[in-house]
């Protein structure tokens, strides 16, 4: 039988923690989770996850859902991508994952694969690849068996791309789009500015 598709509990605890955070300045409020949550989902919040524990995709969705059904700015993509980038902000800050670490002086003209490698991790189910445009193209992130891999998380990842890409990665000017262009497969385009 084939693992529940799920997403590493450091990803979903960025997400939890801002839930709760949104609860304490009442933003949303208990009865609003119950209305939107189902009751296996509360079983993720308000607590502490294992860093090796992982969270079905399924919840992670929905607590992403209640986020962007109450967020106060902004359309639905623009919140998504900045959601993104806070998550990858917060999990820099965790120091928990040594790609974090990297530079393009570590990874070389495959400087991507860092965030490759990051997925592979994040996600217990899809494939992962990173296609340089060796300077010529943009540079391409293919996620193919992702039929799981939810729309709003689509959009989000483009912004954890981005922030990647600009903090971890010193390149300064990026931009970062995506498309599904068959139901089982993502992909990501990162076009930098010419130095």
């Amino acid at each position: 039988m084939a693992p529940v598709p799920s997403i590493k509990a450091t990803v979903f605890q960025t997400l939890s923690d801002e839930l709760a955070r949104w609860l304490d300045d009442g933003r949303v409020t208990a009865s609003d989770l119950e209305e939107r949550l189902r009751p296996e989902d509360h079983s993720y919040l308000s607590k502490q996850l294992a860093a090796s524990s992982w969270v079905p995709l399924d919840t992670c969705e929905r607590v992403l859902g209640v986020l962007v059904s109450f967020r106060s700015a902004g359309t639905r993509s623009e919140f998504l991508r900045s959601e993104g980038s806070r998550s990858a902000r917060d999990l820099h800050r965790l120091e928990l994952y040594r790609q974090f670490d990297r530079s393009t002086e570590d990874w070389g003209p495959e400087a991507g694969g860092v965030l490759v490698s990051l997925a592979a991790v994040f996600y217990n189910f899809a494939s992962w690849s990173y296609q340089s445009g060796h300077g010529r193209g943009p540079d391409r992130i293919v996620v193919s068996q992702a039929r799981e891999f939810p729309e709003d998380f689509r959009t989000a990842t483009e912004g954890f791309v981005e922030y990647m890409w600009r903090a971890v990665l010193k390149q300064s000017s990026v931009v970062v789009t995506s498309e599904r262009p068959t139901p089982d497969q993502v992909v990501f385009q990162i076009e930098r500015a010419p130095s």
